[in-house]
């Protein structure tokens, strides 16, 4: 069972004083050695959650995403100097810009079986949000963050050597690798295209549709071209592009 619906419905309306202890003491019960750290209700807590707990005892994971995404940036950029000394600035950025996004994310904190130690608010649980890739990437960047304000940069990147490994033997992919680049980024291909042609940038139009998806709409050169609908707004704009690539409209 995913556990702040066990906890919401078994523990809080009989302890609600021990809430977050009780919380914590299961999350040290049950989760990896490395994972055992002085804010981990904080880093699996989603805002939805910190909402319908407005007792001041919890926090969510946001500050450490924050955080996180920086370390993250940081220990990436490092690797890619380091194993492609020949590439320039603009192909190092790519590459890292394939590698530090949201569904390369989900895939890594996917490897780590932890889906179901998300907290969330009860909308979100009906929504299945601890399986939505933008709130799994969220988690892992939190996860980075706190690692590396307890225990500091080595033991992040430690963290991060570890996911990338299992990442490879589930996924039978290199993760470090020059192909990666030509299959992730579809915006920016799509945007050098229409740039190249029409001598203007593709407009992405998002709206809120049924709580917790966006509708996604492309214009180029004032025209709408395609339409989506996705759970998270990264995503979906290169699902979009992706889509307007293949039927090669342009």
């Amino acid at each position: 069972m995913q556990v702040s619906q066990y906890f919401t419905e078994h523990i809080k309306p009989f302890a609600p004083e021990k809430y977050h202890d009780s919380l914590r003491n299961y999350f040290y019960q049950h989760l990896p050695e490395k994972l055992k750290l002085n804010s981990i209700v904080t880093v699996f807590g989603h805002k939805s959650f910190v909402h319908e707990n407005i007792n001041g005892l919890f926090e969510s994971y946001e500050r450490l995403e924050f955080l996180g995404d920086a370390v993250l940036q940081l220990i990436i950029s490092q690797k890619l100097f380091k194993k492609f000394p020949d590439f320039t600035e603009g192909d190092l950025s790519k590459m890292r810009s394939a590698l530090v996004n949201e569904q390369i994310l989900s895939q890594l904190f996917s490897v780590l079986n932890l889906e179901n130690y998300i907290l969330l608010g009860r909308g979100e649980l009906k929504e299945n949000g601890h399986l939505k890739t933008s709130i799994q990437s969220n988690v892992y960047e939190a996860i980075l963050g706190s690692l590396y304000v307890e225990e500091g940069m080595e033991s992040a990147e430690a963290f991060l050597d570890e996911t990338i490994r299992l990442f490879e033997q589930k996924f039978n992919k290199v993760f470090f690798s020059i192909d990666i680049t030509k299959s992730f980024d579809a915006k920016t291909k799509l945007q050098e295209l229409v740039m190249k042609k029409y001598q203007t940038l593709p407009k992405y139009n998002i709206k809120e549709v049924n709580g917790s998806m966006f509708e996604i709409t492309l214009e180029i050169d004032k025209q709408q071209v395609g339409k989506v609908q996705n759970a998270s707004k990264k995503k979906g704009m290169q699902v979009l592009a992706k889509k307007i690539l293949e039927k090669n409209i342009l």
